[in-house]
């Protein structure tokens, strides 16, 4: 086989070595397609393995037993494949007289549209081929060379000495800043993760964990020895966690915080965390060699991520760059989800040779979908049992120390006391730590010898009766406080970001005037053990101007993932806590309820709570209302589903939507945060912004706000609902006809506004309010010239508006609004300088036409003169309102014989539309023109209708578009 794998080898350098040059000048054509870059970057990086191959088996013939042939025939026959789909011919043998011709070949490939989209989705398939043989021989690369190892050191020493020089030029020729931004780039920083290290380490006990220093095998895997793969699994609640935490510092300390990595995996992550794990170490460990490898700098300069694979191979290559190997801690995978993929990559580090510098640990129950996997790696794994008498003893050292340092215990139990519950704990923990917190907690609050004997006889089994007796303690009065709190740190959208957030987002259901009571550290009191309270070390990151930047703040989490567990646990649902049985639906109801219900208390909270914190609201949101006002941003736009199932949240969210609620008050009243606005909350901010004066029925703000936010669903149900229902006739006719002023526009109704700010975009709307709120166009005498005059808007959809509105009411011959002033004077009634048939008759639209004739539009009525010109015609200067007030002189059948419509092309012949209209319009009555006898018939026609109604002066008509927006024309 030695043989063949020499000549493969051989024939892809030379193959290779021509592509490269080839695809090389072809990269370079002018306009050539971005993918013929990266098909060059490929052959390349294969051509580099090629070399490092050929390279090792000419110091060791050995090496070349150890490797695939297929793996090389197949990334062979890749690169031809690649050569033929850009047009070169890969058997050719002399490719200088062919360039030429590969080049026009290239050229006219690339350009051709029809072919090229599938030529460039066959390289892709091919590049991912090439990919998977280069990475398959880049494996039994490393095994062969880790086998060589064994056999000969010496050879192996000098076999990688040429990757390390490799490695080491490519870093010499960058400085520090061009280093740093690959690893920006390939692996993004993740500041949570250290977090939450230095809050596991701060819960280990003095004295606990040591025991693991003394295990030989966790000894042969600090020194770098054997066991390679370390396992340790037990119980829930037996403190792997907090070992973890341990043998992460113990290892740092062991490598001088050079050459190790840790990651945990969390509940509350819910997604796939292989590579959030592998990017998270490989930055570690990049930033404390401050170096990069080759395939992270191609990454960076292509802009592109690394994959699961290619991630692999990077850990590989810089696990050979640290003297001693690397040291990887992963905590807590099973409580990770999904996690098959994340399992399968654990194992992989853990058995194949190319990670021979690699040393991991891992943490995890005994869960089936665990254990079964790993034990499959046989001999290449080595597993540390949590059931063992070392976490015995340090459970019995920590209930020993609590006893005796902590100043309850010492005040109200005397020694003999302390004795019993001593024993008592030791004996029943059953090597769960977790257990043993939880009752020195509930311990804590219980006074008298008896009582507290009491309590050690009746001490629950296991952690779930713990729990449960935590909860059903909590007082009647700060239970609905204590579930909101639980349910919003077990929420996934919830995004609480400090524990004084969570109180105040957990108030919604308290007495008012008992909220100054409830703090974080009440919150710790009333939850007990089943949270965590740390100090943050740092200050959130915050949007506005920071108002209560002084206050000092927390961080709450559950204690445990056992908590969560139990919350959405069977157990809980039918047993004596079942209050604060959580599950998916309840926590998004109260994650949504108390979002939108903080926007009615914005100044109302914070300022009782702490009355110096709002003082000059000018200067910001506090933290609370920032994060009710960003969360509930985020819903508007991405949880409406969830909104719409719950018809208290329904209700709670329109209340919010109501121009007269508290936060739209006080964002109006707050100086100098446009632009946040603007940028970071939209929707807010188009809302706030849209009233000058507020109707004077709160509910037409309300639909105006649905309707911007294009919400027809919740408006049918908020017209279905008792705040409507319940509504007299005449309050329901108030809130759609009710004006409110835009800022620098007129005054609008409701109707109005979805008619003619949003066009034609909101006649669903407009359909649930005639449907369901009973409301009628009336009272909008513009309708008609606003859907007529609508900009883009097809034909089609004008004439479904148009018989839709009169079939809601509006009238074919609407008069203009008048002021009350002006109806109590004698003077004739107000018209427009226009009707709906006459701007129908002029646009030639012979449906619009037919539609208004058959809703009982006058055939004759003409404009006033001195009339209302409807808004909707955008009339910018008096010449154009001097042709308006012409064309509204005269009759339908004038008005026809003379239009020039927009859409009407110079010289083009519209006679026979106009003939149709003509006939239409006799057909109902219209009054026929009067020629004088001694005009030609033909001049007759040309200077039809160039008179008056009352053959007085002439009229002057000019080829016009009524709509006054050049972007409305039609074409016929």
């Amino acid at each position: 086989m030695e043989q063949p794998i020499v000549t493969a080898v051989a024939a892809g350098i030379d193959l290779t070595s021509t592509a490269n040059s080839i695809i090389l000048l072809l990269a370079s054509v002018p306009n050539a397609p971005s993918i013929v870059q990266l098909v060059q970057v490929d052959i390349s990086t294969y051509l580099g393995l090629l070399h490092s191959v050929r390279g090792l088996i000419e110091q060791n013939g050995q090496f070349a037993s150890h490797l695939n042939l297929d793996s090389f025939r197949v990334a062979n026959e890749a690169v031809s494949e690649l050569m033929r789909l850009v047009g070169c011919d890969p058997v050719s043998q002399d490719f200088e007289i062919d360039i030429a011709r590969t080049v026009d070949r290239f050229q006219q490939l690339f350009t051709n549209t029809s072919l090229w989209p599938t030529q460039e989705s066959n390289i892709k398939s091919v590049r991912e081929e090439l990919e998977r043989q280069r990475s398959a021989i880049f494996v039994s690369f490393c095994t062969a060379t880790m086998h060589v190892a064994r056999l000969d050191a010496c050879g192996l020493t000098q076999a990688m000495a040429g990757l390390d020089e490799q490695y080491k030029k490519l870093n010499a020729a960058m400085n520090y800043e061009e280093r740093r931004r690959i690893i920006e780039h390939c692996f993004p920083p993740n500041r949570d993760m250290r977090d939450l290290h230095d809050r596991r380490k701060e819960l280990q006990e003095p004295g606990t964990c040591d025991w693991i220093s003394r295990d030989d095998n966790f000894r042969g895997w600090l020194e770098s020895r054997n066991p390679r793969f370390l396992w340790i699994h037990g119980i829930p609640g037996t403190g792997k966690t907090v070992l973890a935490a341990h043998i992460i510092e113990m290892t740092a300390a062991a490598c001088n915080s050079e050459g190790y990595g840790f990651y945990y995996c969390l509940y509350s992550h819910k997604q796939d965390e292989t590579v959030s794990f592998l990017t998270f170490v490989l930055r570690q460990l990049c930033t404390q060699k401050k170096k990069v490898s080759e395939r992270m700098v191609q990454a960076h300069d292509r802009d592109e991520g690394l994959s699961v694979e290619g991630l692999l191979d990077c850990l590989a290559e810089v696990s050979r760059t640290f003297a001693g190997g690397v040291h990887i801690v992963v905590d807590a995978i099973d409580e990770s989800s999904p996690r098959d993929n994340l399992i399968k990559v654990l194992c992989q580090i853990g058995s194949e040779q190319r990670f021979g510098r690699v040393f991991l640990l891992c943490t995890s129950r005994e869960e089936s979908d665990i254990i079964e996997p790993v034990n499959k790696l046989e001999s290449s794994v080595t597993f540390i049992d949590m059931a063992n008498p070392h976490v015995k003893e340090d459970i019995e050292r920590y209930i020993h120390r609590q006893l005796t340092e902590v100043p309850f215990f010492l005040r109200y139990y005397d020694d003999s006391l302390r004795d019993e519950v001593k024993s008592a704990l030791t004996r029943k923990a059953k090597g769960m730590f977790r257990w043993a917190v939880c009752q020195l907690d509930v311990l804590k609050r219980t006074r008298g010898s008896e009582n507290v004997r009491e309590a050690i006889q009746r001490l629950p089994e296991d952690i779930f009766s713990t729990y449960e007796r935590i909860l059903t303690e909590i007082p009647p009065s700060e239970r609905e406080f204590a579930r909101t709190a639980l349910a919003l740190i077990c929420s996934d959208t919830a995004g609480i970001p400090t524990a004084e957030v969570l109180v105040k987002a957990s108030l919604w259901s308290v007495p008012f005037n008992e909220i100054n009571k409830f703090t974080a550290s009440t919150l710790k009191e009333i939850c007990g053990s089943l949270i965590q309270l740390s100090r943050l070390r740092r200050v959130p990151d915050r949007i506005f101007p920071n108002a209560d930047a002084d206050q000092p703040g927390h961080r709450c989490s559950l204690a445990h993932y056992t908590v969560k567990e139990y919350l959405y646990s069977s157990e809980i649902a039918n047993g004596n806590a079942k209050f604060f049985a959580l599950d998916d639906q309840l926590v998004s109801r109260i994650d949504l309820r108390v979002k939108f219900a903080g926007l009615g208390h914005f100044g109302v909270i914070n300022t009782h709570v702490n009355p110096h914190v709002n003082r000059g609201r000018q200067h910001g949101l506090s933290q609370y209302e920032e994060w009710c006002l960003k969360m509930t941003e985020s819903a508007l736009k991405h949880r409406r589903a969830d909104i719409m199932r719950d018809e208290d949240i329904r209700d709670i969210v329109a209340k919010s939507l109501s121009p007269t609620s508290a936060h739209f008050r006080h964002l109006r009243d707050i100086r100098g945060i446009a632009l946040i606005m603007k940028n970071k909350f939209p929707i807010w901010q188009k809302l706030c912004g849209l009233f000058s004066a507020f109707p004077d029925h709160t509910l037409s703000g309300l639909l105006v706000n649905l309707a911007i936010l294009e919400w027809p669903e919740l408006a049918t149900k908020f017209l279905a609902s008792s705040w409507f229902r319940d509504l007299t006739k005449n309050q329901k006719r108030d809130v759609w006809t009710q004006t409110f002023t835009l800022p620098g526009q007129n005054t609008e109704t409701v109707l109005g506004y979805c008619l003619r700010e949003k066009q034609m975009t909101l006649l669903p709307f407009l359909r649930a309010f005639v449907r369901h709120g009973g409301a009628s166009f009336y009272h909008e005498p513009e309708a008609l010239y606003t859907a007529m005059l609508a900009i883009d808007v097809s034909d089609d959809k004008v004439l479904e508006a148009l018989e839709f509105l009169l079939s809601a009411g509006a009238n074919p011959d609407p008069e203009p609004h008048v002021c009350e002033e002006t109806m109590q004077q004698d003077v004739s009634p107000v018209r427009f300088v226009i009707t709906p048939l006459q701007h129908a008759i002029y646009e030639l639209d012979y449906e619009w036409t037919k539609l208004l004739l058959e809703e009982g539009a006058i055939i004759d009525r003409t404009g006033a003169r001195d009339g209302v010109i409807p808004v909707s015609f955008r009339v910018t200067d008096v010449n154009m309102a001097e042709i308006l007030q012409d064309i509204g002189q005269q009759t339908a059948l004038q008005v026809c014989s003379t239009a020039q419509p927009s859409w009407l092309v110079a010289g083009e012949d519209a006679s026979g539309l106009r003939q149709s209209i003509m006939e239409l319009l006799r057909r109902y009555g219209a009054q026929e023109l009067v020629f004088e006898e001694s005009v030609d018939e033909d001049e007759s026609m040309m200077d039809i209708g160039h008179q008056d109604a009352s053959g007085g002066r002439p009229i002057q008509i000019e080829h016009i578009d009524l709509t006054m927006d050049p972007r409305n024309s039609r074409r016929y």
